[in-house]
């Protein structure tokens, strides 16, 4: 989750028994993290099969009419600005944790929706960009070490 996005591969699972129906989570929903040293909001673009959330996190789903975007308000909430008002607000000693009442009185900023949508696009593009750097760096350390395998193993007779 360190790029803001769910490995669903490697959730635990489990089978729920009780008589409610689960809070299933639905596309669209922003996850946010109440404890520990990051708080940070996860937006769910897809949710490929039926879960629900540890004690760890604060369910969010906006309103069908609201003014606001939930994968911008889920990128405004891992900005600078916010993660400062988290940081200030966050309550305890042993495990640092976000109260609801906090969340709630976050200030967020509501620009039309062509500016969220932009600022979504530039956010997935420079999140892919990340990816393929990740990987161009991973295949040239991989590279570095073939090519040193090759010269220390076969030149086994240089100098001390």
């Amino acid at each position: 989750m360190d790029d803001c996005s769910i490995q669903w591969d490697s959730l635990i699972r489990t089978e729920l028994t009780g008589r409610r129906q689960p809070n299933w989570l639905q596309q669209d929903d922003i996850l946010f993290l109440i404890r520990g040293s990051r708080n940070i909001a996860v937006f769910l673009e897809d949710v490929p099969f039926n879960c629900v959330i540890s004690p760890h996190f604060l369910l969010l789903r906006t309103k069908p009419d609201a003014k606001i975007l939930p994968a911008f308000a889920a990128w405004q909430m891992n900005q600078i600005p916010a993660q400062r008002y988290f940081g200030i607000s966050a309550e305890g000693s042993a495990q640092r944790s976000i109260r609801k009442g906090v969340l709630s009185d976050l200030p967020i900023v509501i620009p039309s929706m062509a500016e969220q949508k932009a600022v979504i696009n530039l956010a997935l593009a420079a999140r892919k960009e990340a990816a393929i750097y990740s990987k161009l760096i991973a295949n040239r350390e991989q590279e570095i070490r073939s090519v040193a395998s090759r010269i220390l193993n076969t030149n086994k007779d240089f100098k001390r």
